[in-house]
């Protein structure tokens, strides 16, 4: 039948090394090989990081992310839609990175196994997503702490509520608790925006040729407050943004038609929307790479200045340039910040921190390539930063009301941009 088709039949999740953490089924149960034909093909890949997400065998499509250095894996026998799974799963490893309100690492799942099971069964039920709104499992399987384990050693017992959350007597809107009390009532708003760029850096001149670019945006918020509170959140140039995804406390139908962000917030922090833009614009960064790798001799000259598109502080400048893995010594150095090199890896790393004004920084020097090396070529530079208050699309959020309450609360807005996966080829 259709609905079978379009089920989540089993998870597994397994370490960096292929053993079983969590084995978990929803509907009938799937032999344990389907995890070895996965590794066999894991262990054919030079990093597990470029395992594909669907792998073909001859009775099952393996449909799989890998995160934290934990491999999330599902085995269907139909071609079902794979958005469905991995939907599924990237939802399972968000809710558990939320309980345990940390990196998860495997020692935490070995730790919290009964805690992962519980949320499991509630999760997911016969084959389909069910109860998947964080605060409505909150309510019903307590977060993790050092009493709660004492608690539950003593008496054998574990978290879940006998009575049912109140979330759930929130029919209209699940996300969100029907007695939220605060004493202090705030909505804390950021606008983050990602450059996501390839540059190609010229041989002469400065300013380097631009391959790709793009905005990743989002809404990041904090919410404390009290009641059943309405908002609603204008943009000075809302109709710029066409590629949108919106959380599903936003009413659609007024976005479609006035372009406004109308909704009642989750408790606590979440993601409003997410957006992409064509061409991040100026970019207050200007890096000119000139590698030059052989065996003979190989010099290295890093450039860097901030352009006058903005007075903004640029704040936490890192650049990474990962050298081939022949690469024998490094002899390199920076006029500012601090410069680091990984002997196992072969990536250098200059921390520059916080940009100073009106300076030009270089990072310098020569690397030791094998005698017999014959490679060619020279390494991408990757880039990161962080610019408070400054938006590259001029976009921005010109107004935030609050409606059915009487309380004022305190509403806060900032613009973040940085860099998101920025990449520059060397001259």
């Amino acid at each position: 039948s259709v609905a079978v088709i379009m089920s989540i039949p089993n998870l597994f999740i397994l370490n960096a090394s292929g053993d079983v953490l969590i084995e978990k089924h929803f509907l009938g149960v799937t032999k344990r090989s389907v995890v070895e034909a996965f590794w066999e093909t894991v262990s054919q890949t030079e990093q597990q990081k470029e395992v594909p997400p669907i792998i073909t065998t001859e009775s099952y499509y393996l449909i799989n992310i890998r995160r934290s250095g934990l491999f999330f894996l599902t085995a269907v026998k139909r071609d079902i839609p794979p958005l469905l799974i991995l939907e599924a799963q990237h939802n399972v490893f968000n809710t558990l990175v939320y309980y345990f309100k940390d990196k998860l690492t495997e020692a935490m799942i070995r730790e919290h196994f009964a805690l992962i099971y519980q949320l499991l069964d509630e999760m997911i039920v016969t084959g389909f997503p069910h109860t998947i709104e964080l605060n409505q499992l909150m309510d019903m399987i307590a977060l993790p702490s050092m009493m709660g384990k004492l608690q539950n050693y003593t008496s054998g017992s574990f978290t879940v509520k006998s009575s049912l959350p109140t979330a759930f007597h929130n029919g209209k809107i699940p996300w969100r608790k029907s007695d939220c009390k605060f004493v202090t009532n705030e909505i804390k708003i950021d606008l983050v925006e990602a450059i996501d760029c390839i540059l190609q850096a010229s041989q002469s001149a400065f300013k380097s040729k631009t391959i790709t670019s793009f905005v990743n945006g989002a809404i990041e918020c904090s919410v404390r407050l009290s009641g059943a509170p309405d908002l609603t959140l204008h943009f000075n140039n809302g109709r710029m943004i066409n590629q949108i995804q919106l959380h599903r406390c936003v009413r659609i139908s007024r976005w479609q038609k006035e372009r406004v962000i109308s909704f009642v917030p989750p408790d606590g922090k979440f993601t409003l929307l997410k957006y992409r833009l064509p061409n991040a614009g100026n970019i207050p960064l200007e890096i000119h790479p000139m590698i030059k790798l052989s065996k003979n001799s190989s010099t290295v000259k890093v450039s860097l200045k901030q352009v006058a598109a903005t007075d903004k502080q640029i704040d936490k400048v890192l650049l990474e340039i990962p050298f081939p893995a022949e690469t024998l010594s490094f002899s390199l150095s920076a006029d500012h910040g601090k410069v680091s090199q990984d002997e196992i890896t072969k990536v250098v790393r200059w921390h520059v921190g916080k940009f100073p004004k009106d300076k030009n920084l270089t990072l310098e020097g020569t690397v030791a390539m094998p005698s017999d090396w014959e490679g060619s070529g020279a390494p991408n530079v990757r880039v990161g930063f962080e610019i408070k208050g400054l938006s590259l699309t001029n976009l921005r959020v010109d107004s935030l009301a609050i409606h059915n309450v009487k309380y004022k609360p305190f509403k806060g807005v900032r613009h973040i941009t940085k860099a998101g996966t920025f990449l520059i080829r060397s001259a």
